[in-house]
């Protein structure tokens, strides 16, 4: 017997080619050390609703429920490491063209951008746990990117996502004769823990973070975070307790950030269109080193009302809940994300 561990955590996150189709040959997964995207926290659930019986029984005690739709959620955050190399798609990708709803454009040897855009992916969420081969081995299929937020100004700058998916399939209903063949994903045979994972990249320093708001550059932000909500979900209707399709939904990019406070034209200027709700850029680059920055781009931004607090003997001017817009109804240019 082999106690399980929380650093045996492992995810490989797969794009699936179609619903219901783990990624597959013959019935045999096709996961491989390349698909390895390194977490810091990973969780996928289950979850079959229980449908009381209404009626009334005579007495003070309830009658056995029945089990009644299926569905999973899942999560998963990260150190926001670029692939290390630039023009080169950072090993979270599949997440990524999860919730902008496109891969991103290559620039080769330059950039990698992450673009909005309407496209429904699905993901095979691998969660393993390495070395323990007989430990609960898991997979959330016809998994939806529903949110994605980037926190940035700490030490280490950090990536979230979470969704809802079809189902967890593990190997413990592998092993089971009963399992309904749509828990399985189209799978017929469960695969090994990939032996010798493919990750690359280094994080920037989360504190090194130069912004242009407004045309004007400051390097005194404080903290940020660029929160990316994309309402998709997964239908369940039907004569099935299985979601039978993903549907799209409406997008909404907020952002968060404080700063030194001090008495400069540009940030009183910055306050003032707080309160007239004039719209401003913005753009956030976190890291200095090639093939290691993050850039946020955001547009139309209308700029939330200035609230101040103290980080140790400095004010702080804190700029929450702001939303970006598209400069148009079909642009879909509020936001877009390039590795550099």
């Amino acid at each position: 017997m082999s106690d399980v561990f929380v650093r045996n955590q492992q995810c490989f996150p797969q794009l699936q080619s179609a619903f219901d189709a783990i990624p597959n040959t013959t019935g045999t997964a096709t996961v491989s050390n390349s698909d390895c995207c390194l977490i810091t926290s990973l969780t996928t659930e289950a979850k079959v609703n229980e449908i009381e019986r209404p009626d009334l029984t005579g007495s003070l005690d309830r009658i056995v429920a029945q089990g009644g739709r299926r569905i999973a959620s899942w999560a998963a955050s990260m150190s926001a490491a670029p692939n290390g190399a630039a023009g080169t798609a950072p090993d979270c990708k599949n997440f990524l063209q999860g919730i902008f709803g496109a891969a991103g454009t290559v620039v080769a040897s330059t950039s990698v951008t992450y673009s909005l855009a309407d496209a429904l992916f699905y993901l095979a969420i691998w969660d393993f746990m390495n070395l323990v081969p007989n430990a609960t081995q898991k997979c959330c299929f016809n998994s939806l990117v529903q949110k994605f937020e980037a926190a940035f100004g700490g030490d280490v700058p950090t990536f979230s996502f979470s969704g809802e998916g079809s189902w967890v399939y593990d190997n413990d209903q592998a092993a089971d004769g009963t399992t309904p063949t749509a828990a399985k994903g189209g799978l017929t045979a469960w695969p090994s823990v990939p032996s010798s994972p493919v990750v690359n990249g280094t994080f920037p320093q989360g504190f090194k973070v130069t912004a242009t708001i407004d045309s004007n550059a400051y390097t005194n932000i404080v903290s940020g975070k660029v929160a990316l909500s994309v309402m998709r979900e997964l239908l369940k209707t039907g004569n099935t307790e299985f979601a039978t399709a993903g549907v799209p939904g409406d997008r909404l990019v907020n952002l968060d950030w404080s700063m030194a406070d001090n008495d400069s034209a540009n940030l009183r200027t910055l306050k003032q269109k707080a309160f007239t709700r004039t719209p401003v850029n913005a753009t956030f680059v976190i890291g200095t080193v090639a093939g290691n920055i993050w850039t946020h781009q955001l547009n139309n931004i209308i700029v939330p009302k200035p609230t101040y607090s103290a980080q140790g003997t400095r004010r702080v001017v804190n700029f929450s809940g702001a939303v970006a817009y598209p400069s148009s109804i079909s642009a879909k240019d509020q936001y877009t994300l390039k590795a550099t």
